[in-house]
């Protein structure tokens, strides 16, 4: 059997990468582990996986607050967080589509008797 890459060390840094913003996939890279592996790690392990969701969270946490505080002052830095938000949570954070404005419609009747 091989020796686990599961580390302190490891596990650390991809909690500080994903605390920071990174998505699990760089945080495994800058790790120096595969997406697969944390994957399994996080499936594996509730409290690991808890700690992983805990990160993600606290990060976007800061954003939420960071918008408050660009509109509260009326900066346009809310832009940079609330795009962030929305490609990184796009269920919970990306606009409704607008639906889509119907052409003019022409129609001609003609009639030979």
């Amino acid at each position: 059997m091989r020796p686990t890459k599961r580390t302190p060390a490891v596990a650390t840094t991809v909690l500080d990468f994903i605390s920071q913003g990174a998505s699990k996939g760089i945080a495994a890279a800058a790790a120096g582990i595969s997406a697969d592996t944390l994957s399994r790690w996080i499936a594996d392990d509730l409290r690991f996986g808890l700690k992983v969701a805990q990160a993600e969270a606290g990060f976007a946490m800061s954003c939420v607050s960071r918008i408050g505080l660009e509109i509260d002052n009326g900066r346009d830095g809310a832009k940079t967080a609330l795009a962030w938000l929305e490609r990184r949570y796009p269920n919970e954070w990306r606009p409704s589509p607008t639906p889509p404005v119907p052409s003019p419609v022409q129609i001609v009747i003609s009639y030979d008797p």
